[in-house]
């Protein structure tokens, strides 16, 4: 299956969170995502 790479800034815990929901929408429809700071940690 292919991945969704999830991509935006980091710099702080709220755009971390933000980057997670939208992550979140697309696992709940089925799609595997790839999130670089909770992949690569």
């Amino acid at each position: 299956m292919d991945y969704v790479y999830i991509a935006g800034p980091l710099f702080d815990d709220h755009e971390r969170s933000y980057l997670e929901s939208i992550a979140k929408i697309f696992e709940d429809r089925g799609y595997k995502t790839f999130l670089p700071h909770r992949e690569l940690v």
